[in-house]
C-alpha cells in the first residue's frame, strides 16, 4: 500500500470531504506539514489529545478507523476496522500466509489431541464426537491449504514463479523439477522434507474421491476426505519440521543447512559392506536421479545402519 502525501490545502480538503461523505477510503497518508493532520482531526471530530495517547481512533457506527504508525504515516479507513500487511514482494506475501496457516493447523491439531483424551469422544451420540467431526473437517481443509502454501513458499523463495493452481500433484511435480534445477537435490531438504511432503500429498489423494478438486475443498464441506485422527502425530511432526525448514530458508538462504549438498555421498561413505551400500543406492538413489520415484515411499527418518 503506497503512502499518499497530503501536502497542500487542496489535498487536505479533498480528504476531509471524502471522510465526511463516507467515500470508500482505505489508504496510508503522510501529512506534510504534520499540522495538517490536526486540521483533519478537528474537521472530522477526532479528539487530538486522546488520539495522541492511543495512536488510534475507531468508531464502529461511522465505520471510521484511523491509526498512526511509529513512522508517522496514518492509516485512514472509512470501511471499518482493517487489518492488512504491507508486503514488499510476493515472497513476503506467500511466506506470511504460510506462517499464519501453520499456526492455524497447529491449533486445530492441539484441539483434537485434547479432545481425544475425553472418554465421551468415542460415543457417536456425544457432543464430543460431534465436535471431533467438525474439527476433523477443519483440519482436512486447512492441511490441504498448508500443503499448497508450503509448495508455493519453497518455489517463491527459490526465485521460481509457482504455477497458479491448487492441484497438489502439479505443485509437487513442479517442486521436484525445481529441486533438481536449483541443485537442491542430494540434500536433507530433498530426502527428509520433500519426502514427507510427497507422502502427505499421496495420503490426501488416497483418502479422497477421484474427482476431488482442491479449490472446492475450502468452501464446500460436502467434498472432503476423511482425516485419520490416529495419524495426527505424524502430521504434526511434518508440520513442525516443514515450517521450521521454510522459516530458515526464508530468513537465511545463504546459510540454509537443509540445502547443503552431498547427502548421498555421505550415506554411501557410512556403508560398512556391499549389502549396506546397495541399500543406500536403492533407497536414496532418487537424490541423484530425477527419474527415480523412491522418495514417494521412502520411510520418514529411515535409520539405515
Amino acid at each position: 500500500m503506497a503512502v499518499i502525501k497530503i501536502d497542500s490545502e487542496e489535498k487536505l480538503l479533498k480528504l476531509i470531504s471524502d471522510v465526511k461523505n463516507k467515500e470508500l477510503v482505505c489508504e496510508k497518508f503522510k501529512f506534510e506539514p504534520y499540522e495538517l493532520r490536526d486540521i483533519l482531526f478537528e474537521e472530522i471530530g477526532v479528539n487530538k489529545e486522546k488520539f495522541d495517547q492511543q495512536y488510534y481512533y475507531y468508531n464502529s457506527k461511522k465505520k471510521l478507523h484511523i491509526s498512526e504508525s511509529e513512522w508517522e504515516y496514518i492509516l485512514i479507513s472509512t470501511i471499518g476496522l482493517v487489518a492488512y500487511n504491507d508486503f514488499e514482494s510476493d515472497i513476503d506475501r506467500v511466506y506470511k500466509a504460510f506462517e499464519s496457516q501453520c499456526e492455524i493447523v497447529e491449533i486445530l491439531i492441539k484441539q483434537v489431541q485434547s479432545l481425544k483424551k475425553r472418554k465421551l469422544v468415542y460415543d457417536v451420540d456425544s457432543y464430543d464426537y460431534e465436535y471431533l467431526m467438525n474439527l476433523s473437517t477443519g483440519i482436512t481443509h486447512n492441511i490441504i491449504f498448508y500443503l499448497e502454501l508450503f509448495a508455493k513458499c519453497y518455489l517463491a523463495i527459490s526465485d521460481e514463479k509457482y504455477l497458479k493452481t491448487h492441484d497438489l500433484n502439479i505443485l509437487c511435480n513442479q517442486m521436484k523439477n525445481v529441486i533438481f534445477k536449483k541443485g537442491h537435490n542430494n540434500t536433507l531438504f530433498h530426502a527428509h522434507i520433500f519426502c514427507q511432503f510427497s507422502m502427505q500429498v499421496l495420503l490426501f489423494y488416497a483418502n479422497c474421491p477421484e474427482d476431488i478438486k482442491e479449490h472446492y475443498i475450502k468452501y464446500n464441506d460436502g467434498i472432503y476426505p476423511s482425516v485419520l485422527i490416529d495419524n495426527l502425530d505424524m502430521l504434526n511432526s511434518f508440520i513442525r519440521i516443514s515450517s521450521d525448514s521454510i522459516s530458515q530458508y526464508y530468513y537465511d538462504r545463504e546459510k540454509y543447512h537443509y540445502l547443503e549438498s552431498g547427502l548421498y555421498e555421505s550415506l554411501l561413505a557410512k556403508a560398512n559392506n556391499e549389502e549396506e551400500l546397495e541399500k543406500v543406492k536403492i533407497v536414496f538413489g532418487y537424490l541423484k536421479d530425477k527419474n527415480k520415484n523412491e522418495h514417494l515411499i521412502n520411510p520418514f527418518g529411515l535409520e539405515l545402519f
